[in-house]
């Protein structure tokens, strides 16, 4: 599916806008959808997911270790698409009214396509009886914002995209999930995704869906520097071939189980779009658990713990690797080296001076102990080394100590405590590097 957006300002061509994955069937939300829901699984090609046995993705990421220490509870993630449909079960008491940026004045918390209502389940998906499937992070609460109404894009796709993200940030989102892609940039855009970074937001954007050409045009805003792109495996680790290149990290992305919008059911599909809730629910877990950190370091956190593969990083296709819940959570990373401004310290009160006309009392008293300090060594020091029969030491002609006596170089360099120059440790030497997403998975 594609559109060709409307021009944002100053834009010379139209963008084009497109899905990175189909979207599942949904049962309509009364007049507000377009089409029936029927004509909409027909045209996206989803079918319903059969059986209740736990999907390959959740079953392989196993995003339940990490919950006795963090669900997300807490953290609101944002997810910018057609709308997310709370009547679903496994969405009830997860979704926030939200707003369209399509029709302004309308509520998000329906969805006349499921494609939100499936990346918003992979997100927080709420336990219930009967099913196992979960969410990544069911605790996290979702901002559903709607910035498409039907399986084709409305023109002007690119300005209600920075419309959206601008919203999301306004409304306190702390995660930002976007699972539709531009072929290039606007400075609309451009300017929302700054605002979100700015503002500490993580930014989780699909790599897309254009194949594995690795010199085919970038998708927007997954290709902004700061924002952290997803591409898609399969259940063998390997990119799948419609997995686009230039991916921060990947996550699961075909066979990918979600729930049905107007439904109580599941529903099955694939693409990056979904990879990416998968991302966007680790950034939720590790924003709850680790509330001190900044979205860029949450960022280099989720690329430092994932499984890296083999050769040179980042992999054209599989950036930093597949992400690990359990271990962007709980994983000690060394400190960033990255230069800190000092601690804030209160100033300290000046000591009192000696009192007018007392300044040469107190040189004079100070004189005479120096002395009688000086007399006493003596006194006690040149008995005590005559008795030991104390030689000079070997000093030289020069009066320096001999250089046979010295302590060797490389012993005081040892000696040097961690931080000061011979004793710094490799880790506390690095810079972090975080230009277009590339950041050193060594580091903090």
């Amino acid at each position: 599916m594609s559109i060709a957006g409307h021009p944002a300002a100053f834009a010379v061509a139209a963008v084009l806008v497109t899905w990175p994955a189909s979207a599942p069937a949904v049962t309509s939300a009364g007049a507000l959808c377009p089409q029936p829901v029927a004509e909409s699984l027909s045209s996206i090609g989803l079918q319903l997911a059969p059986g209740t046995s736990q999907p390959w993705a959740q079953r392989q990421l196993d995003p339940g270790r990490v919950w006795p220490l963090t669900r997300g509870t807490g953290v609101t993630v944002a997810v910018i698409d057609s709308g997310v449909d709370a009547r679903n079960p496994a969405l009830a008491g997860a979704v926030e009214p939200g707003a369209d940026v399509v029709q302004p004045g309308q509520p998000a918390d329906y969805d006349c396509i499921g494609h939100g209502t499936v990346v918003a389940g992979i997100i927080a998906a709420r336990p219930r009886p009967g099913s196992a499937f979960q969410g990544i992070a069911p605790g996290a609460e979702i901002l559903p914002v709607r910035q498409t109404q039907s399986d084709q894009q409305e023109a002007g796709g690119v300005r209600f995209l920075a419309q959206a993200i601008n919203y999301a940030v306004s409304r306190g989102a702390e995660v930002i999930n976007i699972s539709i892609t531009a072929t290039s940039s606007t400075p609309a855009l451009a300017a929302a995704v700054r605002n979100a970074l700015d503002h500490d937001v993580v930014v989780v954007a699909a790599a897309g869906n254009d194949g594995t050409d690795l010199n085919a045009p970038k998708s927007y805003p997954a290709a902004f520097p700061g924002v952290l792109a997803v591409g898609a495996v399969g259940q063998d680790g390997q990119p799948l071939d419609f997995s686009a290149a230039g991916a921060s990290v990947v996550a699961p992305g075909a066979e990918i189980v979600g729930p049905e919008a107007g439904g109580t059911g599941l529903v099955t599909g694939q693409g990056t779009s979904f990879a990416t809730a998968f991302v966007s629910g680790v950034v939720a877990l590790v924003r709850a658990y680790r509330p001190d950190l900044t979205a860029a370091q949450v960022v280099h956190r989720i690329e430092a713990t994932a499984d890296h593969p083999p050769g040179p990083l980042p992999d054209p296709r599989l950036g930093w690797g597949e992400i690990d819940p359990y271990a962007a959570v709980t994983a000690v990373l060394a400190p960033p080296s990255q230069p800190s401004s000092p601690a804030a310290r209160l100033p300290l009160p000046p000591r009192p001076g000696p009192a007018p006309g007392q300044l040469p009392a107190v040189l004079t008293a100070a004189a005479a102990l120096a002395v009688a300090a000086a007399v006493l060594g003596v006194a006690l020091v040149v008995p005590a080394g005559r008795r030991r029969r104390w030689r000079p030491g070997p000093w030289n002609s020069a009066g320096h100590l001999d250089a046979a006596r010295r302590r060797p170089a490389a012993a005081v360099q040892d000696a040097a405590p961690r931080g000061q120059p011979g004793g710094r440790h490799r880790a506390e030497q690095r810079t972090l590097v975080r230009a277009a997403g590339q950041h050193d998975p060594g580091g903090a």
